[in-house]
């Protein structure tokens, strides 16, 4: 956490918490994104629907947090999808899509500022031998040609 930036001055996105009136967008931005990936996870609407109520209701014990990134205008630009709690000094990001029309250069200093106030807000939990052998995380690198 402690190499995220700081606040910058005058940010242009910010992090705001999903709602189910947000699932045609995440169905959206989460769908394009498939062709990239050699496996990839089918989110229908009642998966999206149980992670953004979970968090709503029941934040301390929810599995997901889905955050939608929101432009200075208030028009929804993408989304991510992180732990509702850090361990130790970590705040994991396991999606993060983005509008074709939103610029990855412009939303990504704000972006990681607003993480790093999102996740100080979080009390840290240590990962016990318990945890370790729950969790589980699986990488699969997006598909890309092979430059000779």
């Amino acid at each position: 956490m402690s190499s995220l930036p700081d606040h910058i001055s005058g940010e242009p996105y910010m992090l705001c918490d999903a709602t189910t009136s947000d699932i045609p967008l995440l169905q959206q931005w989460y769908n394009r994104r498939r062709g990239e990936y050699l496996l990839w996870a089918t989110m229908t609407d009642q998966q999206w629907r149980y992670y953004i109520e979970d968090a709503q209701h029941s934040h301390d014990k929810a599995v997901r947090c889905i955050k939608i990134i929101v432009d200075p205008r208030g028009i929804a630009q993408g989304f991510l999808i992180t732990h509702p709690v850090r361990w130790w000094k970590t705040l994991d990001v396991y999606v993060l899509g983005l509008s074709e029309e939103a610029n990855w250069s412009r939303v990504m200093p704000s972006l990681l500022s607003a993480l790093k106030r999102y996740g100080e807000t979080m009390l840290p939990r240590k990962l016990t031998r318990n945890h370790s052998q729950r969790l589980s995380s699986y990488w699969v690198a997006p598909i890309r040609p092979m430059k000779g």
